[in-house]
């Protein structure tokens, strides 16, 4: 498949973006990154001749998996800010570097809208291909035996996020996140929404979807092995990213996920999910369609902030591929250190859907989870 028809089967199913009133960073072009970062090896700032300009820079690093981009201003290892900010900013130690990153790097989007002329925002990188499922003996094959349909060839489409700032229980400077892949067939198509280390599988509806309110009974109402439907409208779902967090997630509500140790008293963070607050729509999407949507289900419809996605890049020609270091600060503390590129250098196979329907329901380490709205 040539290279402009993935990008238009990407755009055919890009996702409909639900974020938080609260989100302060959507997701946009990674080459933000090398601006408002420098690059640091072995914990020591490079020399400036030594610093990238741009991303084909940052791809022919040598030995680059010795790197790491710290975020100018922001210290996630000592958690200081700059004297320069330390009347505006009262707080100290975690709370007072992500105040600094939310005024720095962020917007409130809702009191001042999507902006349509920054050429970095909203942006997503997507990798097209093709893969087989068949049945190979395996515990998810088993679980299909007596739907043998939904074995055959898929077209899978990948869709990547990068944002600049994680800003939730932990912190890191930069942010690929939301994942989402979609396995498509003419009679069969699935969604696999990726949040903390953990999947959720989502069937494509046969017909249209139902009003809001009555989709989301159907998940509140689902057993621990059974497989909710994703909401779409013509061909591009909705997916709901978590405030700060950025994990993607087939409805909105909110999701409690523990520490796998032993009993269910082992938090370790709760992501939020909204609908009808900022939204990001496919190039071309009407926005009266999805006002109408909301008001059927008798949502609020007058606060929607909404923004349009750039034209997509597809990941295979991207040069930021080649870079091996991370893409935010080296903290050392697990899970506030900045994180790698996305999962591009594994090759796309069934293992993702497999995975997401052996997790179930309430698997990996949820605890809890609501969908539905406030």
């Amino acid at each position: 498949m040539s290279p402009p028809n993935d990008i238009q089967l990407a755009k055919k199913y890009a996702p409909i973006f639900w974020l938080h009133e609260k989100e302060a960073f959507l997701p946009e072009d990674c080459g933000i990154a090398v601006e408002i970062s420098d690059l640091y090896r072995d914990n020591r700032r490079e020399r400036d001749e030594e610093q990238p300009r741009n991303l084909t820079d940052l791809g022919d690093i040598p030995n680059s998996g010795k790197c790491y981009l710290k975020v100018r201003d922001l210290d996630l290892r000592k958690f200081v800010i700059p004297e320069s900010y330390h009347q505006a900013i009262p707080e100290l130690g975690p709370g007072a570097v992500a105040k600094l990153a939310r005024h720095r790097y962020g917007t409130d989007y809702m009191k001042e809208g999507i902006p349509e002329n920054k050429r970095n925002i909203p942006k997503y990188y997507a990798r097209v291909s093709r893969m087989t499922l068949y049945d190979d003996g395996s515990p998810f094959a088993r679980y299909y035996e007596n739907d043998p349909g939904i074995f055959g060839e898929y077209k899978m489409i990948e869709y990547f996020f990068y944002f600049v700032f994680n800003d939730a229980w932990n912190m890191h400077q930069g942010d690929w996140d939301a994942t989402i892949e979609l396995f498509i067939r003419r009679d069969r198509k699935y969604m696999v929404t990726h949040m903390h280390h953990s999947k959720w599988l989502s069937k494509w509806p046969q017909n249209s979807s139902p009003d809001i309110r009555t989709w989301l009974r159907g998940w509140n109402k689902l057993k621990k092995r059974d497989v909710g439907e994703a909401y779409v409208l013509g061909n591009h779902p909705y997916v709901f990213v978590a405030q700060g967090a950025h994990g993607a997630y087939p409805t909105p509500g909110f999701t409690l996920h523990g520490l796998g140790l032993p009993g269910d008293d082992f938090l370790a963070c709760t992501d939020e999910r909204q609908i009808g607050r900022l939204c990001i729509l496919p190039e071309g999407f009407n926005e009266e369609i999805i006002l109408t949507n909301l008001r059927v289900a008798n949502l609020e419809a007058n606060r929607v902030q909404f923004g349009f996605w750039k034209e997509p890049e597809l990941v295979k020609a991207q040069p930021w591929r080649r870079y091996e270091g991370k893409w935010g600060e080296d903290t050392k503390f697990h899970g506030w250190d900045g994180p790698q590129r996305p999962a591009i250098s594994r090759p796309p196979n069934k293992k993702s859907l497999m995975e997401a329907d052996q997790s179930g329901y309430k698997g990996g380490r949820v605890v809890q989870n609501w969908h539905g709205v406030r």
